[in-house]
């Protein structure tokens, strides 16, 4: 009693006590909350606040049902990083291995492209899966023409055949493929039966040379392919 009479009157200051600025601290993350609309954000925010709050992270841990590693993982990060700290990053890593691509395929993709520069990805790829019998993705091939310049030249190359296209359409009737020089090249691909085997011939006519060229090949693969197009060109 007589300690209690000689603290009567007292007041009590917590201006300067530790009791207060973890008072400040679960404020501001209690205004951080409010902020974040992330759910995975707003669940490690209340790990924070509740060891600012009790200062013990075993009860933490155990309140929550986590591991000490994984509170003082995010614990750290938000000291360090503070609330972009608690978010979860990318782990898509950094550099991502291309696919591979076999050089006879590249070359085939290439030289179609050069033969047919309007031609679109998607149009490239059906008609290598139509006559060589290959699958090949409209991703794939927009890879290798990138890899080769080949994107922005067949753009300027695209519009400019469009144009083209829409002054001369008056004056022409369409009755098929024309060709007014030489260089539009038809390319085919026939299946040949000879003593009990298949072999593919390869064909390819100028449009307006009518000039043919043709080669048969045991197989019809990307190789035999590239063989037919360095043939031509000769």
């Amino acid at each position: 009693m007589k300690q209690l009479k000689k603290f009567k009157g007292a007041s009590l200051h917590i201006s300067n006590t530790p009791f207060k600025k973890t008072i400040k601290r679960g404020t501001k993350i209690k205004t951080k909350l409010d902020l974040t609309k992330d759910p995975n954000v707003r669940k490690r925010l209340k790990w924070i606040q509740h060891y600012e709050k009790h200062q013990n992270a075993r009860l933490t841990c155990r309140y929550f049902g986590i591991s000490p590693t994984t509170f003082y993982k995010w614990k750290n990060r938000y000291k360090k990083y503070g609330l972009e700290g608690l978010k979860d990053r990318n782990k898509r890593p950094h550099r991502v291995r291309q696919p591979q691509i076999e050089p006879e395929l590249e070359f085939l993709i290439i030289t179609v492209r050069e033969k047919f520069p309007t031609w679109s990805k998607e149009k490239i790829s059906v008609f290598i899966e139509k006559y060589l019998d290959i699958k090949v993705s409209p991703s794939t091939i927009y890879r290798v023409l990138k890899r080769n310049n080949l994107i922005e030249r067949t753009r300027k190359l695209t519009w400019n055949f469009k144009k083209r296209k829409q002054i001369g359409k008056k004056n022409r009737t369409r009755r098929g493929l024309r060709a007014d020089k030489p260089g539009t090249v038809l390319i085919d691909v026939k299946y040949l039966y000879w003593c009990g085997k298949t072999f593919y011939q390869f064909s390819a006519i100028d449009k307006f040379t009518r000039i043919g060229f043709a080669k048969v090949y045991s197989t019809k693969s990307s190789r035999s392919g590239k063989r037919f197009f360095q043939e031509l060109e000769k």
